[in-house]
């Protein structure tokens, strides 16, 4: 179990300069309107966001998922003021209101998606008589934001083993643990079906890819199944050493492990080499993720390869304690046992720094438009709701409903429209 680290808790901002048109208002009167307006400009998308470890930059920009925002002023002595904005996929927005001048003027700021549904929202109270002024703007996930899903218990067959990861693919879920557990399921984890895998010391991750899926644990052991995680064999490896996260990419199977240890598999998992040539990484690897052409491993260093043999490069952040690393919508999400995390959209040239107010996560997976990372006291859990746009000024996490344990949980994965 990876230890507990200190809580962090942030939030991204939006910023709302106000510019007046004019320096005539009077700056002593407490309440209604002070005659005259001020033209009050909102930079949306271009705030900054919560503090983050040197050399890294904050996220910002508006979500991918956000498609209108509207601005509403109130405040006493004057018309209420609504503007709606059409994002149409702008990661920045800029606008200019007119408002009158006067003391409690309150501005709203809405997000909604396609669908109509209010995803962030905000608001802040400032008086205008005439000078320059900067508000920022805390937009809070909001309580309808779909990605705040109520999540339900669906329970394995009775099993007296821990289970360690979960993978999706080809219809089929595919969950590993100790002692060799082995279940899947194909009706979205309503019910499951425990299979023999051939091991029975613990299988610490999984990966498909078509109708082979591949688990990797402890001492080397590999395990491999062609029919979808019906029934399993054990593969040949040389390596003694635990593995801890396998990906699927570019025709190959890529395993990562303690000790530095890499070992990929050009045969659908069936026979396995040495993954890497550089002897510099000894570090224990974590997680090992596929996307955008290449494969991204992590943990004491966070190292590249497109093809998954022959030569890495590192591109590790300053980040420590790296836990997990997952790949949708064309970025990379690293999470650790801070509760924290990094995206990189380029591969690991240039990182974002991100917090949640979860505690240590051990595991995140992509689907529906979501990250979605779990951890230590599964309650905690953070479900990302910036729809994949981590460079999204908004924040984007918040936790799931409906989870009631306190046990650690260890893997995420998405299929079928459903969290697992």
């Amino acid at each position: 179990m990876k230890p507990a680290r200190t809580q962090v808790v942030s939030f991204f901002s939006l910023i709302l300069v106000l510019l007046a048109s004019s320096f005539l208002g009077g700056c002593g009167s407490t309440g209604g309107s002070a005659g005259g307006s001020s033209a009050v400009t909102l930079s949306i998308g271009g705030g900054s966001g919560a503090a983050s470890p040197a050399g890294l930059a904050a996220p910002r920009a508006i979500p991918v998922s956000i498609t209108t925002i509207t601005i509403t002023v109130t405040g006493p002595g004057m018309a209420d003021i609504v503007k709606t904005i059409d994002v149409a996929g702008r990661a920045t927005i800029v606008e200019t209101l007119s408002v009158p001048k006067g003391s409690q003027r309150t501005f709203t700021i809405t997000a909604t998606d396609v669908n109509g549904v209010v995803r962030f929202q905000g608001s802040q109270t400032a008086d205008i008589f005439g000078n320059a002024l900067t508000l920022s703007i805390p937009l809070a996930v909001a309580g309808t934001n779909p990605a705040l899903g109520r999540w339900f218990w669906r329970n394995p067959s009775p099993s007296a083993a821990y289970m360690n990861a979960i993978a999706f693919g080809s219809g089929t879920f595919v969950a590993v643990g100790n002692f060799g557990a082995l279940m899947t399921s194909t009706d979205n984890g309503a019910t499951w079906v425990q299979r023999t895998s051939g091991a029975t010391i613990p299988l610490r991750a999984v990966a498909i890819s078509g109708n082979i899926a591949v688990a990797v644990g402890d001492y080397g052991v590999i395990v491999r199944s062609t029919d979808r995680g019906a029934t399993w064999s054990l593969a040949s490896t040389d390596s003694g050493n635990n593995l801890t996260g396998v990906a699927a990419g570019n025709g190959a199977f890529v395993a990562v492990g303690t000790y530095g240890t890499m070992l990929s598999s050009t045969d659908g998992g069936l026979t396995w080499g040495a993954a890497n040539s550089n002897t510099e990484f000894a570090s224990d690897l974590y997680g090992i993720a596929f996307g955008n052409g290449q494969f991204l491993a992590a943990g004491g260093v966070v190292i590249r390869s497109a093809t998954g043999t022959g030569t890495w490069e590192d591109v590790t952040p300053e980040m420590s304690g790296v836990s997990a690393v997952a790949f949708g919508n064309g970025q990379f999400v690293l999470v650790s046992d801070s509760g924290g995390g990094l995206v990189t959209g380029d591969g690991g040239t240039s990182w974002d720094y991100f917090s949640t107010s979860a505690g240590s996560l051990s595991a995140i997976a992509y689907g529906g438009g979501h990250f979605v990372a779990v951890g230590q006291s599964g309650n905690n859990s953070a479900v990302s709701v910036a729809s994949g746009a981590w460079n999204d000024g908004f924040g984007g996490w918040g936790t799931g409903t409906g989870l009631t344990t306190d046990d650690y949980l260890y893997g995420v994965a998405y299929g079928n429209g459903v969290f697992i």
